[in-house]
């Protein structure tokens, strides 16, 4: 099943198998555009129960917050690099 929905005037589709989740809530995707400002690549975004204790991790393992927490709708986003340069979303429900 594929959704679409709005949110802070941004469009994305929420992808969703419909099926038992493997693990409590992941059993859905979602997909949008990026703005046109930032560049072209995949997020990987990682669900995490505290955001801020997760980046505190990253920045003590090496790695740098690029967005600190900030709010996405009903949940919130951040998002991070690792010592190598790639880039990571957090997401907080």
């Amino acid at each position: 099943m594929i959704q679409k929905e709005t949110t802070e005037g941004f469009d994305y589709w929420i992808f969703d198998t419909g099926g038992e989740p493997r693990v409590q809530n992941i059993q859905r995707g979602g997909i949008w555009l990026r703005p046109e400002d930032e560049p072209l690549g995949v997020v990987v975004y990682i669900i995490v129960d505290d955001i801020e204790a997760t980046l505190k991790k990253v920045t003590e393992l090496g790695g740098d917050v690029v967005t600190p927490k900030t709010r996405q709708g009903p949940a919130f986003k951040a998002y991070f690099t690792d010592p190598d340069g790639n880039l990571f979303g957090l997401w907080e429900e």
